[in-house]
């Protein structure tokens, strides 16, 4: 008899749990900062030490530089600089598009717009790579195609 008011007990409990109406309309994201960057290599594999990097977006007025360093101190680049890996944008990147609305449903994905990532040494331009970012209702990403490292000489 135990085991059959258990069994009960359990079925209630299943079946009482399997309301599967789910808001679409709701969305929880996570408390962290997303920031997305770029590995710079030598051909070897070493990282890459730059002098510098920004990243800039076309806008009616012209380029405007982006750098998500510009929010941070040296030694936050230079440990970049170690690692061969710069960052180039960031959670809260669609602020520098007025026009652009934020997904609001969490199945939602929208194209905010590229990013020109330029790269520098001795004031001289490497390379530069054009990205694309995109962002749920969350946090901004990308292709990984557009994150492949680049390698220099």
């Amino acid at each position: 008899m135990k085991n059959f008011i258990l069994f009960l007990f359990l079925s209630f409990l299943f079946v009482s749990c399997s309301d599967n109406k789910a808001d679409d309309n709701i969305v929880y994201c996570t408390d962290e900062m997303r920031m997305i960057g770029v590995g710079v290599k030598h051909k070897d594999g070493s990282p890459y030490v730059l002098d510098s990097v920004k990243s800039f977006i076309a806008t009616k007025e012209g380029l405007k530089n982006v750098s998500v360093f510009k929010d941070f101190n040296d030694t936050f680049f230079q440990y970049c600089q170690k690692q061969g890996t710069y960052l180039f944008v960031g959670d809260g990147f669609d602020r520098h598009f007025p026009d652009f609305v934020k997904p609001t449903k969490w199945n939602e994905t929208k194209f905010i717009g590229e990013v020109d990532f330029v790269g520098y040494k001795k004031d001289k331009e490497l390379f530069k790579k054009t990205i694309k970012v995109y962002t749920d209702a969350c946090h901004v990403f990308c292709d990984e195609k557009d994150l492949a490292i680049i390698y220099l000489e």
